[in-house]
């Protein structure tokens, strides 16, 4: 207050004081001012500081959890890159790793190894109590488990009888067809897609299993008129059920009876999808690193022909599976993504498994496996691209289906209102009609009483 009462004093306007002669009349003017104040709490008003914009605080943590997200949704990409990259700046590394055998069977160790994790994890995350789901859905397993095993191998009829320079790549690109579903590849393309993991992963371990059966009769079908290629199913056979069979069983048996599994593998759900896919893409890796002389001797004509028909067999495969799930049988979305990933996906690992064993020498064995090479980096590649359009797909419908939801329940809510709105005029009305009905009984009672007291008078 006492700034204030400065203030103003400080803001009066001078007084005036007349000096008048001696006859009176007003000769000059002098001025008081006000004095000047020396009150500390006088202060002089300055201009306003710049007040200078704060630089925008980064949350750390959220960072960290973004990266994080996004490590994990293009991990495959990522994972394949790498592969890719140190295979050809450095292959004496995969080379190497290669060649230590397993056994009397001289199996590849690393690729062995490989082969039983991924699949002990898909039989650890298989969720055996939500069978009951595919189960409600098998008639579209059914479908799925035909076209993979049998229908799609078809095609080895014709991949078998194209003139290549090179034999070899014939003979592996109709191997590479013949081979059952991917096995971490596909599931995780349809977890990117938005799809049914539950009916991919189920498909993954069951068309597996049963290729342990087809893969090598109908080989033996597909070349019974090769003379550069033997077949012997019984080996193929026994091969498939070590890295296959047993491997997956023993999942399942551990996530049935080791306590707290179950939990363990849900809340590590993502390491366990990524340590499956690295071991896809450490057999990718070595693969690429054996046949990397091989490869880069080849005519490049030959190659990009290769590149174009595998492309061209997924391109196939894939309108074909969209045709028949989505257009066709009119199928769940979720479960015709599923349908449409799985059956037409082909397993490289599958592929360099039987190749390892029927061919006769490293030198045909790398000519083989560039083929299945080059389809396994088309169906990820391929497969990248479109899963995300999927998802973007799912996410409008669920979005959509959201709306329909709210929409619905609006509806509903203003039909109740409405409904009892009416019920409460209803009442309402009957109620009058009630009270109406008395009031006239009475009137008819008064009526009455008025015309036997007339009669009485009148008698």
């Amino acid at each position: 207050m006492t700034s204030n009462n400065n203030h103003q004093e400080y803001l009066q306007p001078p007084s005036y004081s007349t000096i008048n002669n001696n006859n009176g009349e007003d000769n000059s003017y002098s001025i008081e001012l006000p004095p000047t104040t020396t009150d500390a709490s006088v202060q002089t008003i300055s201009p306003p500081d710049v007040i200078k914009p704060s630089s925008p605080s980064i949350n750390l943590s959220a960072v960290i959890e973004r990266t994080r997200a996004l490590f994990t949704e293009h991990f495959i990409l990522i994972a394949l890159s790498i592969a890719v990259i140190i295979a050809f700046l450095a292959p004496d590394i995969g080379y190497q790793a290669s060649q230590e055998k397993l056994g009397y069977q001289a199996y590849g160790l690393i690729e062995f190894m490989n082969n039983v994790l991924v699949f002990l994890i898909s039989g650890l995350t298989l969720k055996v109590e939500e069978m009951k789901e595919i189960w409600n859905s098998k008639w579209l397993v059914i479908y799925g488990l035909v076209t993979i095993n049998f229908i799609t191998t078809l095609i080895s009829f014709i991949t078998k009888e194209i003139t290549f320079k090179t034999e070899e790549y014939a003979i592996g690109l109709s191997i590479f067809v013949t081979v059952p579903t991917t096995l971490g590849v596909g599931v995780a393309l349809t977890l990117a897609s938005k799809g049914d993991v539950i009916m991919s992963l189920f498909l993954t371990v069951a068309s597996n299993m049963l290729g342990i059966i087809t893969v090598p009769f109908l080989l033996r079908l597909y070349f019974s008129n090769s003379s550069n290629v033997v077949i012997e199913p019984t080996t193929l056979a026994f091969r498939l059920t070590l890295t296959v069979l047993i491997p997956t069983i023993t999942g399942m048996l551990c996530r049935r009876f080791i306590p707290g599994m179950v939990a363990f593998t849900k809340l590590h759900r993502d390491f366990f999808s990524m340590f499956s896919m690295a071991n896809l893409m450490c057999m990718v890796w070595m693969s690429l690193s054996k046949a990397k002389k091989t490869l880069m001797n080849q005519d490049v004509s030959e190659v990009l022909a290769l590149l174009a028909l595998n492309i061209l067999i997924h391109s196939f495969y894939l309108a074909s599976n969209y045709l028949i799930t989505w257009r066709l049988f009119k199928v769940p979305t979720k479960q015709a993504i599923s349908l449409l990933i799985m059956c037409s996906q082909k397993s490289s690992p599958v592929a360099l498994s039987v190749i390892a064993i029927i061919a006769s020498g490293s030198a045909q064995q790398g000519l083989m496996i560039i083929p299945c090479i080059i389809g396994q980096l088309t169906q990820i590649f391929m497969g990248y691209v479109y899963s995300r359009n999927l998802a973007k797909y799912v996410t409008q419908q669920e979005a959509e289906a959201g709306q329909k939801t709210k929409l619905h329940q609006v509806q509903q809510s203003d039909n109740d209102a409405l409904a009892e709105d009416c019920k409460t005029a209803i009442d309402a009305n009957v109620d009058s009609m009630d009270n109406n009905v008395v009031a006239s009984s009475s009137h008819q009672q008064q009526h009455s009483s008025v015309l036997i007291e007339l009669n009485e008078l009148h008698v």
